[in-house]
C-alpha cells in the first residue's frame, strides 16, 4: 500500500472516501493535508487534516473495508504523524464509537503512541428505554401545562430566540431552531410573555437516534419541566430501542446530564500524541 497527498486534481478518485467537509474544503483550496491510500493503483483509504495552532487535528479517516487490517490506517496515521513532527505539531484524532468496529481504534491508536484526554465537548449515547430507568423520571410527576412544543410556536418566533442566542456567541444548531432536522414535536419551550425563555431542541437526522442537540435555562427551574414534558413525546413518538444522543456543549446540557441521566456513556472520544518539542517542554 502506497500514502500520497490529495489535491484538486486526483480529488474524484478519493472524494467517495473522505468526509464532505474535507472534499469542499479541498475543491475551495483550504488550508488542509489529504492524505489518499492506494493498492496497486486502486484508491482504498482517505485521511484529512486541518492544523489549528500546534495542533493537527484528524477530521476525517476511513480505510475501505476489504482492504482493513492490512496496514493501510497505520500507513496513514504514521504519515501524519511524521508531518506532524516537521512542523512540531501534536497530532489530535477525536471519533464517535457507535459501531463495534470502532471498538479496535483504542488499541490501535495506543500502539502508535497516543493517550486519551478529555474534553468538554463530549457526546453521550443510552436508548430511550434506558432513559425511562432514570431516578428522575420516577415518582409523581410536576404539571408541565405551561411547556409548549416548538409545533404549537409560529416560526418567528424561534427565530427570534435564535437570533438573541447567537448575539451572545451561543449558537448550537446548524440552521437554528428551525432547521430541516429539529423534531418540532418533542422539542420544547417555557415562555415568558411572548418571548422564549427557555428552550430544549431536539433532532433527528435518522429514524433509529434521537439528539438533544440544544439547551437554554432562562430559569433553573424550567429545565427539569422542559425535559419531563420532552419525555413523554419521545416515548410517544419513538421506540424504546431508539438511541438517545446529548452532547455537553454548555452549562446547562453538562447539569442536565449529570441530574437527569447519570447512566449515559461517552461515545466520542479525544486522543492526541504530542510532539517532541512539546514533550521536551513538559519534562523540563
Amino acid at each position: 500500500m502506497e500514502t500520497g497527498w490529495i489535491g484538486q486534481d486526483n480529488l474524484a478518485s478519493f472524494r467517495s472516501l473522505l468526509l464532505p467537509e474535507a472534499a469542499e474544503a479541498l475543491e475551495k483550496g483550504e488550508p488542509l493535508g489529504a492524505l489518499g491510500l492506494t493498492e496497486e493503483g486502486v484508491a482504498c483509504g482517505a485521511a484529512a487534516a486541518w492544523l489549528s495552532g500546534e495542533t493537527l487535528e484528524i477530521r476525517s479517516f476511513y480505510v475501505a473495508p476489504e482492504y482493513r487490517r492490512l496496514g493501510g490506517g497505520r500507513l496513514l496515521m504514521e504519515t501524519f504523524l511524521r508531518f506532524a513532527a516537521r512542523h512540531g505539531a501534536a497530532l489530535e484524532f477525536s471519533y464517535t464509537g457507535t459501531r463495534p468496529e470502532h471498538d479496535t481504534i483504542p488499541p490501535f491508536l495506543g500502539a502508535l503512541g497516543f493517550v486519551r484526554i478529555d474534553t468538554e465537548e463530549t457526546i453521550y449515547s443510552l436508548s430511550v428505554r434506558e432513559l425511562a430507568e432514570s431516578p428522575f423520571f420516577k415518582g409523581a410527576a410536576p404539571d408541565t401545562s405551561a411547556v409548549l412544543s416548538f409545533e404549537q410556536l409560529p416560526a418567528r418566533a424561534l427565530e427570534v430566540a435564535c437570533k438573541k442566542e447567537a448575539a451572545v456567541g451561543e449558537d448550537y444548531l446548524e440552521g437554528g431552531l428551525t432547521g430541516p432536522d429539529v423534531d418540532v414535536q418533542t422539542s420544547v419551550v417555557v415562555m415568558s410573555g411572548r418571548e422564549i425563555r427557555s428552550f430544549m431542541a431536539f433532532t433527528a437526522s435518522d429514524p433509529d437516534s434521537l439528539s438533544l442537540a440544544w439547551v437554554k435555562g432562562g430559569e433553573a427551574e424550567d429545565l427539569p419541566l422542559l425535559f419531563r414534558a420532552a419525555f413523554a413525546r419521545i416515548c410517544e413518538k419513538y421506540s424504546p430501542e431508539t438511541r438517545f444522543i446529548v452532547q455537553a456543549v454548555n452549562p446547562s446540557a453538562v447539569a442536565l446530564i449529570r441530574g437527569v441521566i447519570p447512566a449515559a456513556v461517552p461515545v466520542s472520544h479525544t486522543w492526541v500524541k504530542e510532539s517532541v518539542s512539546a514533550r521536551a517542554q513538559k519534562e523540563e
